[in-house]
């Protein structure tokens, strides 16, 4: 669990601006039981930034109130401050100083966390500072938000800037789904997932292909196969995962030694398993990059993830 013991609050009487991107005025949305914003997935009020960083598209520069049931007040504030973990930061997943500032008030200087476990860079605040958060957002209209820059850390400064009216009414709406119990050795398919033999992974199949996640040690605790099995090792192929219209993933994959292709690292692989947890098929079209081989295109459902993943328990 991403909890620790947060820092005081300082309070500052500062103000900061940025040259940011300007969009329409945002407003709360509310996504219960289940989302695709918040780290547990469990439900989440969410708005996305009405100012933000060039490089970050609109959809991915969101601040998140999820549900979280081992926070003291039962949720978790966090915004996506990048669409990947940030490319030089000594530790992806170490402390950052933000600046914070509610309308025309004083800036407080808070620490927060950072973490890329969805395959995004999240600034993550500290429980300790939920009582003072809920208390801006609940009586103001605009949120600003600093990354302070840490050049030895290799964390760069990104500002954002939040239209926040209508939070209480948001979160009044907000009702927080629950955490399937974990079962590792669960024999049963729950929706279209079933286990191995070994109920070590759990796997969606059709005839022409198959997505498995398999636990493993180390890293993240998972592993992702796609494609047919009996592939050449080492061939590598270029995977993209489609849902509707939508390719929400590209990614280079290669052959393992299980004869399956692999996606390549954690915050891939956690960036596959956010949109798992929200479609009911995808399908997956893989390029060889090895002359004389044929492309693999299958589709497979995947209802039921989320319980099934959960039943898996690698973590």
């Amino acid at each position: 669990m991403r909890r620790f013991v947060a820092t005081s609050i300082l309070l500052l009487a500062a103000v900061f601006s940025s040259a940011s991107h300007a969009q329409a005025t945002g407003a709360w949305n509310v996504e219960s039981e289940f989302d695709l914003f918040s780290y547990l997935g469990l439900g989440s009020i969410w708005v996305s930034a009405s100012q933000h960083p060039d490089d970050l598209p609109t959809s991915d520069a969101v601040l998140v109130v999820g549900c979280d049931d081992q926070s003291p007040n039962g949720f978790e504030v966090s915004a996506w401050v990048a669409a990947m973990p940030f490319p030089d930061a000594v530790n992806a997943d170490g402390d950052v100083s933000m600046l914070v500032r509610f309308d025309q008030g004083p800036v407080a200087t808070q620490t927060w966390f950072l973490t890329g476990e969805i395959g995004v860079q999240e600034v993550v605040a500290y429980y300790e500072f939920n009582e003072a958060l809920f208390a801006g957002l609940a009586g103001a209209t605009n949120l600003a938000l600093r990354v302070q820059a840490d050049p030895e850390a290799g964390v760069p400064e990104r500002t954002f800037q939040y239209d926040v009216r209508g939070f209480s009414a948001a979160l009044a709406q907000l009702t927080c789904g629950t955490a399937p119990a974990a079962d590792p050795g669960a024999p049963d398919a729950i929706g279209s997932w079933s286990p191995t033999e070994d109920a070590a992974g759990i796997f969606s199949a059709v005839t022409d292909g198959a997505i498995g996640l398999y636990c493993v040690e180390g890293g993240n605790g998972v592993e992702i196969d796609v494609g047919p099995y009996g592939l050449a090792e080492g061939d590598v192929y270029d995977a993209t995962f489609r849902s509707g219209n939508v390719d929400f993933l590209t990614t280079p994959v290669t052959v393992g030694p299980f004869a399956a292709a692999q996606i390549p690292d954690d915050a891939t692989e956690e960036r596959l398993i956010r949109f798992l947890r929200g479609v009911v098929d995808v399908t997956v079209r893989m390029e060889p990059r090895r002359a004389g081989l044929p492309p693999i295109t299958f589709t497979t459902e995947t209802t039921g993830f989320n319980d099934a993943f959960a039943a898996l328990g690698c973590r």
